[in-house]
């Protein structure tokens, strides 16, 4: 690919990571994975985020979202997690065939800092194929946009594919999310 590349000294490039530490974290996932697939019969997981939103609120965003998960679950065998910030009715949900589940693991959120969320702020719904999806009873409180990496470092021992469905709207919360997650799909309506 063409490049443009840009040579910092070592006592710039340590004051860059320092300020913008979303940096570190995304040069250390990319060396990490890099590492980890370099190593013969490695079975850690290499977790992919990406963040899904839409251009107009009634294009389906949740509808993709299940219907990818639907596919990514039953031919591949992947653990998938739709990561949902908006309370849906449990009626919609069962439309789509999600039923209401427990936490499949407790110490998913041991990495926030206390007293971000309780228990009783998250819904957990499963899927007959496989795929789980969480939803934010308040949606996500603001706060969390500071502590986003601890959040998902918490859902990397679990799935290989997490989605972050996002609003329209974006705040510093989305934005944040948009920085740190793999690819980001935006889905746009094709109508004048």
């Amino acid at each position: 690919l063409d490049t443009t590349v840009f040579r910092l000294n070592k006592k710039d490039f340590i004051h860059l990571l320092r300020k913008h530490k979303n940096i570190g974290l995304y040069l250390s996932r990319l060396y990490a994975r890099r590492l980890s697939s370099h190593s013969a019969g490695n079975d850690q997981k290499n977790t992919v985020f990406y963040t899904v939103s839409a251009s107009d609120p009634g294009l389906g965003l949740s509808h993709f979202l299940y219907s990818v998960s639907y596919h990514i679950s039953t031919e591949s065998a992947k653990e998938v997690l739709v990561v949902e910030p908006h309370l849906e009715l449990e009626t919609i949900m069962k439309k789509y065939g999600l039923l209401p589940a427990a936490c499949p693991e407790p110490g998913l959120f041991e990495m926030l800092p206390d007293n971000l969320y309780q228990s009783t702020d998250f819904r957990w719904f499963t899927h007959p194929s496989g795929f789980t999806v969480l939803q934010v009873n308040r949606g996500f409180n603001p706060k969390l946009a500071s502590c986003m990496s601890e959040l998902m470092e918490g859902f990397k021992s679990r799935y290989d594919i997490v989605f972050f469905s996002l609003s329209h709207y974006f705040d510093h919360l989305e934005k944040q999310s948009v920085r740190l997650c793999d690819k980001n799909l935006i889905l746009i309506n094709n109508t004048e």
